[in-house]
């Protein structure tokens, strides 16, 4: 689970108490949605039955994406926003990455990554191009 704040990313248990602070910048179908085609009557009924209120749209590839409505900062006025499935799983690798990095009191450039069993060869790769968006190589 990811939130979007203001000023802040927060995940899992965090995300999970900031959720009613921020529902509509909060992801928690990532693992439902990764991967997936767009189609209305499926998002209809993931919303239905799981009370997602971020909004579902199709990207240009006709993939699920989240648009969503970033805050500005001081000046800067609020503005619409696409993000692309893998662009949010890209966030929890970055966050994964530097707590390893903390731990290791060094770099982390490797990682090698689990996938479920039921995700296809191109879920696969896009989960392989959002840990490259983190800077992660995956062996």
């Amino acid at each position: 689970m990811v939130s979007l704040g203001a000023d802040n990313r927060l995940f899992g248990a965090d995300s999970l108490l900031e959720s009613g602070r921020y529902p509509t910048t909060t992801f928690g179908e990532m693992a439902r949605t990764f991967g997936q085609m767009y189609d209305e009557d499926k998002v209809a009924e993931l919303k239905k039955h799981r009370y997602i209120f971020n909004e579902i749209v199709p990207d240009e590839r006709g993939m699920v994406s989240w648009k969503i409505m970033r805050a500005g900062w001081g000046e800067e006025e609020a503005k619409e926003q696409v993000l692309h499935t893998e662009e949010v799983v890209a966030m929890m690798f970055a966050t994964v990455k530097a707590f390893a990095e903390k731990q290791a009191e060094g770099s982390v450039r490797d990682c090698v990554i689990t996938v479920p069993s039921w995700y296809t060869y191109d879920q696969r790769l896009m989960l392989k191009d959002a840990a490259e968006l983190a800077n992660l190589k995956v062996l």
